[in-house]
């Protein structure tokens, strides 16, 4: 999980720099606490293991509400509606947004970006997806952003001791 958000928090800072006038370093931070409800969920998991027994059934609490939870998270520790939003709303693939790009935008592809370098055979069809169209990111863009996030991949490691 951790590996996870600094790989999503990394895209994110790198997609915010290059593609978005947002402030990049925002934009890293809701990368690294996008993951904020799976972990809450895994404390609780822990802590009732009568509940949450059965792995599969515990990863699928986990997609299921985790976006909702870590957007909850972070309204109640009083970060801006931004913030939540795009926690709670970044699976969405099919949200439109009609005004300037947001941190939705930038994390709902920091997180698909992310899922196709941890995935075997992934196909991303970004021509579907709002948030590409958002943020004039094509299918042909994917490999060159995923090599210039490389540095700040390392660099956001190497600052968190990963």
């Amino acid at each position: 999980l951790w590996d996870e958000c600094a790989h999503v928090a990394a895209l994110c800072f790198v997609l915010a720099k290059k593609r978005t006038r947002l402030n990049a370093d925002e934009a890293l931070l809701i990368g690294l606490m996008h993951g904020i409800g799976k972990l809450y969920i895994l404390g609780r998991a822990e802590s009732h293991p009568e509940l949450f027994g059965d792995e599969a059934d515990l990863f699928h609490i986990m997609d299921e509400w985790h976006a909702q939870i870590g957007s909850s998270i972070v309204d109640n520790w009083g970060f801006e509606d931004y913030v939540s939003a795009a926690i709670g709303s970044y699976m969405d693939l099919d949200r439109e947004n009609e005004e300037e790009p947001d941190y939705t935008d930038v994390l709902t592809l920091a997180h698909l970006f992310s899922q196709f370098v941890r995935a075997d055979n992934m196909e991303v069809q970004l021509e579907n997806v709002p948030a590409s169209r958002n943020l004039k990111i094509g299918t042909a863009d994917l490999m060159p952003i995923l090599d210039e996030s490389k540095e700040q991949i390392n660099s956001l490691r190497r600052a968190l001791g990963k």
